[in-house]
């Protein structure tokens, strides 16, 4: 399992980071990624909207992405996780069926970006 933190130092905007994730979604689904959820947290008074891209590829892997604006600039924290073997597909639907709730939750639970 990996977290990866992406920084978008041009993104200064809500649209613009909206834009991003729109980005990274067709990408992912340029990779054959299949897309499970998309979802926008609206903006509110105090932060810009939030948006998140949960995906799976036929590669073994998943990834949780969270899109949010933090210190003036747009960033992603990303949760990939990753299985071997034969059946990946099944394999990957029954740890998404036990585990994605949380992955989700604990991504969109963080206060802060992660140290990087």
């Amino acid at each position: 399992d990996m977290i990866t933190v992406n920084d978008y130092p041009a993104v200064k905007s809500g649209d613009e980071l909206a834009k991003t994730a729109n980005s990274v979604l067709s990408t992912y689904k340029d990779h054959k990624g299949d897309v499970i959820k998309t979802s926008s947290v609206p903006r509110t008074a105090k932060k810009e909207a939030e948006h998140v891209i949960v995906v799976m590829f036929p590669t073994g892997e998943t990834a949780f992405a969270r899109f949010l604006m933090s210190g003036g600039h747009g960033h992603s924290i990303v949760y990939s996780h990753r299985i071997s073997g034969k059946k990946l597909e099944s394999a990957m639907n029954q740890w998404l069926t036990k585990n994605g709730g949380g992955c989700e939750g604990a991504i969109m639970g963080m206060s802060t970006i992660p140290k990087h």
